[in-house]
């Protein structure tokens, strides 16, 4: 943990790349509190011979495609909880690169030689 402390005394960050991350934990944080269920998968109204609407929810288990039927209801709240579950992974998909950035940028590098150059020669890694 002491190292973790020295790393985040010698984080610099730009005020902008701040205002992202703080801006991309925000959408994560909204996301979650407006619908706290996550569900992967798909939600399909399938037309039925009685004329009404049936609802699947489709989704991979362990490399195989499971389908199960719903009640309207639960095709609402399921394809509710998928919608959240896209948000949230977009907006964890961001908060990574912008980790990634501020991470690689904000941190000192270490020094690599040059190829070909003399044992001396080196230069900032990027």
């Amino acid at each position: 943990m002491k190292n973790q402390d020295q790393n985040a005394d010698l984080l610099k960050i730009s005020s902008a790349k701040e205002r992202h991350f703080q801006e991309a934990h925000r959408k994560l944080i909204a996301a979650i509190q407006a619908h706290p269920f996550l569900v992967q998968g798909s939600v399909n109204a399938v037309p039925s011979s009685s004329g009404k609407e049936r609802f699947t929810w489709t989704r991979k288990i362990r490399a195989k495609t499971k389908t199960i039927s719903l009640s309207e209801p639960q095709a609402a709240a399921f394809q509710k909880a998928i919608e959240t579950n896209r948000a949230v992974e977009d907006a964890l998909r961001h908060i990574h690169e912008l980790s990634q950035d501020v991470l690689l940028d904000g941190l000192p590098s270490v020094l690599k030689r040059r190829k070909g150059g003399s044992s001396g020669d080196h230069e900032k890694a990027s």
